[in-house]
């Protein structure tokens, strides 16, 4: 999987770049037909900056690239955290109506206790008084 990203990011460079070279010498040779005085210096020095463009351009092409899967990395992570906080949200949600069950199977044991404890009392009261 690695070697066919790299072979395709060679293989898209390898493309841009025979473009490029192509618009260049096109523009150097337009250039040259206008400007036939030109020195051999002049033609080496726009030459140079030609090479300056280019490196600038594949510098800025292999930026964007290294942006772009640091933007799908991130993208990744965020969906793996969304999918994290949803299965705890629903943990959550299943723990508190357990909670409310637990509660109010609680009261209804306080009352039964309760109950049981005044009849008891009345009980008592009742065998003490005969």
């Amino acid at each position: 999987m690695l070697n066919a990203s790299i072979s395709k990011l060679l293989t898209t460079r390898t493309v841009w770049m025979l473009a490029l070279g192509a618009v260049v010498l096109g523009g150097v040779a337009f250039g040259q037909a206008q400007r036939p005085e030109a020195t051999l210096d002049e033609l080496v020095v726009e030459v140079q900056a030609m090479r300056a463009e280019i490196n600038q351009a594949a510098t800025a092409s292999i930026r964007a690239q290294l942006l772009v899967g640091r933007l799908q990395m991130e993208d990744q992570r965020i969906t793996a955290v969304l999918r994290d906080l949803e299965s705890v949200q629903a943990e959550l949600a299943s723990v508190a109506q357990a909670r409310a069950e637990a509660a109010t199977r609680l009261k209804s044991l306080e009352e039964a206790v309760v109950i049981r404890v005044k009849a008891a009392a009345a009980q008592d009261i009742d065998h003490h008084d005969n």
